[in-house]
């Protein structure tokens, strides 16, 4: 091999070993080795001295000693690089020993047995490199018998071979390994070679590893489930579900888990959870599962992980306690059977529901009436005010009331009851019949006179007072009807008898109404705001109630007042007491307030 080509090779083995360890990225392997050499019988043919000159000679026995470095790219594939750089391997020419030294750079390809997990792993490597031959500055000088200068000799070769790895430690083994190393005879430079048979070198190695890096971790198989089913409830009421499972896992991912769920033997469901749905039949279910893997689909390194650890099946079982469900039951309660309007009546629920119930909801109805409260409570009120009965009947009225309770429970399950409460009444006394306006004495008057005369004066203080003073009367007011008869002209003080008779009868009115107002010795003290007046002139539509004093009483000529006089009885002021907001008497459809002023001005008339 010529010098340029070794350079070439030498600078791509060296590229390619830098860049492989990068690419291994599983694990590393670099190490010391050595062990025997041993060469076939070596031949060549040179044209000098003579045409045809057959050279033949061997390699003596010797040792070797190397360096190693190998890059696992895969579980079953490496590379590996080698390095000779001490061997003592001589030739024995004819006629002479000649000392050489033996170089050896080699590139292979690993094909790995077992699996990264195994201890001892066989291996077949091949690959090509370049073996140099190198004689000693003693032998070429001891190469004159030879009749022919030697030199160095660098030969490309071809290598096969197999060998075992040992992984004592994770990062420490032992390499043991035979080759064959192929290439042609070395001719240690000799001139004019013609032909050159092919030589074998066979190596016994052995050696120390030094492991950087990891592989993929060892494969360890565990199989584990819970040690009880988890079920979210194990009372159940029928119709009610339970999702049930049990935690189960294992350390290879490709395990698939199966399981198998029976309720009382029977199988129920395969998958990693169950809805146990309760029965109508109350009791305890037993219910189970069998948890275990599949190795279906698992590669040989997870079948042996398996193999070395298989686990067991796992069988976990749980009782499930389904409930008799029964319908709820009701009794309705009242705090009264009979009741005046009015009256509220408490009312109860006593019910009764299974343990499957659940909440009990309430419904009250009646059929009259109103119900206070929340209707969905165990107790409400009935209010009876608004009943109607017949206010004219007078005797004692009673009319039923149907009141209903319904329970209804979570299930749907329902049940009622009943109860009748009489309402009685018994309309008041019709009420008495309003106050009317009630006539006292007329007071006369003379004959075109306005002045309250003595008789006048004695009926209103001695008869009439007492009766507008009792309490009986309290809330009455005293209502002053002036009139006078039609031939009278009245005698007003500034006007002489040109004053209308149209103001006599209220002349008459404010005199009675200041005589029984204003106080002093002989007048009396009703108070004005109890006084109201009015006025007709000859209009005459109430009862005539005069009384006449006749000789009784001393009286000046002009106010002399005979019950002989036909006509004096017309010449009055009517005296009412009249109810405050009750009718007036026919023929007023008003009555005035007093004028206050007036009244105050005349003071107590004489």
């Amino acid at each position: 091999m010529s010098r340029n080509r070794l350079f070439q090779f030498l600078a791509f083995w060296l590229g390619l070993l830098n860049a492989v360890p990068a690419m291994a990225q599983n694990r590393f392997e670099f190490g010391p080795y050595g062990g025997g050499s041993f060469f076939s019988q070596a031949f060549f043919r040179t044209s000098t001295p003579n045409p045809d000159t057959s050279v033949g000679y061997s390699f003596v026995n010797g040792g070797v000693l190397g360096v190693r470095a190998r890059e696992n790219l895969a579980e079953h594939f490496g590379l590996e690089q080698s390095f000779t750089f001490l061997g003592n391997n001589n030739a024995q020419f004819p006629g002479a020993l000649l000392g050489t030294r033996l170089r050896q750079f080699y590139f292979n390809g690993n094909l790995i047995g077992y699996d990264n997990e195994s201890r001892v792993r066989p291996y077949f490597s091949g690959g090509v490199g370049v073996s140099m031959f190198r004689p000693t500055d003693d032998a070429k000088q001891q190469a004159a018998p030879l009749r022919a200068p030697i030199d160095s000799s660098n030969e490309f070769h071809y290598n096969v071979g197999g060998g075992l790895k040992f992984n004592l430690t994770e990062h420490f083994g032992l390499d043991f390994s035979l080759r064959d190393f192929i290439h042609k005879t070395p001719t240690f430079d000799w001139p004019s070679v013609t032909e050159r048979d092919w030589i074998h070198n066979l190596q016994v190695q052995g050696g120390l590893l030094f492991m950087f890096g990891s592989f993929a971790p060892p494969i360890v198989h565990t199989f584990n489930a819970g040690n009880a089913i988890q079920a979210g409830n194990t009372t159940l009421c029928p119709g009610e579900t339970t999702t049930l499972r049990i935690p189960a896992s294992d350390s290879i991912p490709t395990a698939k888990l199966t399981y198998r769920w029976t309720v009382k033997g029977q199988e129920v469901g395969t998958g990693p959870e169950y809805t146990f749905t309760a029965p109508g039949t109350p009791g305890a279910y037993e219910t189970a599962v069998r948890v275990f893997y599949d190795t279906a689909g698992m590669t040989k390194r997870e079948l042996k992980a398996v193999k070395k650890n298989p686990g067991v099946p796992v069988e976990r079982t749980l009782n499930i306690t389904v409930n008799e469900y029964k319908a709820p039951t009701v009794r309705a309660n009242v705090d009264r059977t009979t009741v005046q309007r009015g009256e509220r009546v408490r009312l109860t629920a006593d019910s009764v529901g299974s343990a499957c119930s659940g909440a009990l909801s309430y419904r009250w109805t009646t059929d009259k009436g109103r119900l206070t409260g929340d209707a969905n409570q165990p107790s409400a009120e009935l209010d009876t005010s608004g009943l109607s009965f017949s206010e004219t009947t007078q005797e004692r009225q009673c009319q039923p009331i149907m009141v209903t309770v319904e329970v209804t429970d979570q299930k749907g399950g329902r049940a009622t009851d009943r109860k009748e409460i009489q309402v009685c009444y018994q309309a008041p006394p019709p009420p008495p019949p309003a106050p009317k306006a009630i006539q006292l004495s007329d007071i006369n008057f003379g004959h075109n006179s306005a002045r309250v005369n003595n008789c006048a004066k004695r009926i209103l203080a001695n008869e009439l007072y007492s009766q507008m003073t009792d309490s009986r009367y309290r809330d009455y007011d005293v209502l002053l009807i002036g009139h006078y008869e039609g031939s009278e002209r009245a005698a007003i003080r500034g006007r002489g008898r040109s004053a209308p008779a149209s103001s006599l009868d209220r002349e008459r009115v404010l005199n009675a109404a200041a005589f029984l107002s204003g106080r002093g010795d002989t007048c009396k003290d009703i108070e004005l705001s109890r006084v109201k007046v009015a006025w007709v002139g000859t209009q005459q539509n109430s009862e005539f109630k005069s009384t006449f004093c006749d000789a009784s009483t001393k009286e000046k000529r002009v106010d002399t007042v005979s019950s002989a006089d036909e006509k004096a009885k017309l010449r009055r002021v009517e005296i009412w007491l009249v109810p405050r907001g009750a009718a007036l008497p026919q023929g007023i459809s008003a009555a005035q307030e007093i004028p206050q002023d007036e009244i105050i001005k005349k003071g107590c008339p004489k």
